[in-house]
């Protein structure tokens, strides 16, 4: 018994420093480092769904910060696209996409503003859906609101 113990024992050590040859232990790091992606909304109103790197989902409901489950490789790129947003507002995304640089990223910002509509009163006004002027306009609002081709 006393020559299976010994035997064991080599044997252990031998699949030890077998073993730490294969990165355990041989200062090579298995480990990667991956970052948050994320910023500010502002302006929201309603719901809007972004989209990290065409397959990461974050639904957003309110303003404020906000970051997508998913990390990113430190080194990998990144690109945040809209999925869905309010249709009464416009969207501009800033920072949208970049590489990843050793840290979080917190500055893509998601700026809503809500349109505005003016309704000519008769369809001489000349006056274009946001307000401005509609020189040679091609479609006008009738007094009903429906669009009208002219």
């Amino acid at each position: 018994m006393r020559t299976s113990l010994s035997a064991l024992l080599i044997l252990m050590v031998f699949a030890g420093m077998t073993f730490n040859g294969c990165g355990r232990g041989s200062g090579v790091s298995s480990k990667v480092t991956a970052f948050s992606v994320g910023g500010t909304v502002t302006g929201l109103n309603g719901t809007v769904v972004l989209v990290l790197n065409g397959f990461e989902q974050e639904q957003i409901t309110s303003n404020g910060a906000y970051s997508f489950t998913a990390t990113i490789a430190d080194g990998a790129a990144y690109e945040v696209t809209v999925l869905d947003h309010p249709t009464s507002q416009t969207i501009s995304l800033t920072n949208a996409s970049g590489t990843i640089s050793g840290g979080d990223v917190s500055n893509i910002d998601v700026a809503f503003a809500d349109m505005s509509w003016v309704h000519p009163s008769d369809l001489s006004d000349d006056i274009s859906p946001d307000g401005g002027s509609a020189n040679n306009p091609r479609v006008a609002m009738g007094d009903n609101g429906d669009a009208v081709v002219v």
